[in-house]
């Protein structure tokens, strides 16, 4: 029988009930004050127990909130680096939530992030397939580009300034997905096949 199966089992008296069965012999005084003791005893350890075990799981879903938020921040340091455009992203992700309502706290820190990264095995999946190695430049999530990123990267670098800092700002919106799709659509024409495209 566990400890809090048996403070069920056992009665609790009132004072009036205690005083009552001593006024009719059927406990001492002595036994009444024992038993109305060990009744404060059961409720304080019952309420210590139940505040320690909030505490516990307080402290576990926040460790755990915690290790989700670095693993993102592993495949993507920038996610926790201030300025960056995808920590940027995050910030008006997290005061977009906590204007609809959420606390600003880790589980609105952390909904803010997967919003912007995706959940943590596809943000992982995504990272871990452009890891090709040191010779490829690296992207705005922390994977390196393939080559065909490369060389779309290096045709969006090769564009106007205006135009440059006008299509990042579609893709930090969100409008484009990367630099590649950014290419793909300027060299598109009407009727040709997307043997064309960077």
């Amino acid at each position: 029988m566990t400890e809090q199966t048996e403070q069920q089992a056992t009665p609790e008296y009132s004072v009036t009930e205690l005083d009552n069965a001593v006024a009719a012999g059927q406990i001492t005084q002595t036994q009444r004050d024992q038993i109305f003791a060990t009744q404060i005893e059961r409720k304080a350890m019952a309420q210590a127990t139940q505040a320690a075990t909030q505490i516990i799981e307080s402290t576990t879903r926040e460790n755990t909130l915690d290790t989700q938020l670095q693993q993102y921040a592993s495949i993507a340091p920038d996610v926790v680096r201030d300025g960056s455009p995808l920590r940027q992203r995050v910030a008006q992700e997290f005061e977009f939530l906590v204007q609809n309502g959420a606390a600003r706290d880790l589980t609105t820190e952390l909904a803010a992030v997967r919003a912007v990264m995706g959940p943590l095995e596809r943000a992982k999946q995504y990272a871990q397939g452009r890891r090709r190695g040191p010779e490829f430049g690296r992207d705005s999530y922390g994977g390196s580009m393939s080559p065909i990123e490369r060389r779309a990267a290096d045709a969006f670098d090769r564009l106007d300034p205006m135009k440059q800092q006008y299509y990042q700002k579609l893709i930090n919106q969100g409008l484009y997905p990367d630099k590649k799709a950014v290419i793909s659509e300027l060299n598109w024409k009407r009727g040709s096949s997307n043997k064309g495209r960077a």
